[in-house]
């Protein structure tokens, strides 16, 4: 995944709320990522590799780039909320299919593996 302040040519994009473009193969989108984006990041948002993404398992991802956290990474961002200028707290939520992903990918991160569920990030 890979979110950008321009967009990729080989890419096919959704303008959603704001500046905020998502990728028409990433199928689901959820209005808090898509007003997190907007409040954070305005960006294209662009899924690498050659597939479809069904559902909105990919939103923790896309939110962990936003944070400069590495890894491999399925959840939902549930809901986020503002904490000082330019720091917000990120809520994620639970995917079902895990243990499967876990099996595919090698060292997938949850908001199961996650004692705090949330991250301070900021945009400056």
């Amino acid at each position: 995944m890979l979110l950008s302040s321009e967009p990729d040519r080989y890419t096919q994009y959704k303008k959603h709320k704001g500046n905020v473009y998502i990728d028409t193969d990433l199928m689901n989108v959820g209005n808090e990522l898509l007003e997190l984006l907007t409040t954070v990041a305005p960006v294209y948002v662009t899924v690498k590799g050659n597939s479809r993404i069904h559902g909105r398992s990919w939103e923790m991802a896309a939110s962990k780039i936003i944070t400069g956290e590495p890894g491999k990474w399925t959840g939902t961002v549930e809901d986020f909320e503002k904490v000082g200028d330019n720091k917000y707290i990120i809520h994620y939520g639970r995917v079902i299919g895990t243990e499967l992903k876990r099996r595919i990918m090698k060292d997938v991160n949850t908001s199961d593996d996650d004692a705090s569920d949330s991250y301070i990030i900021s945009n400056s």
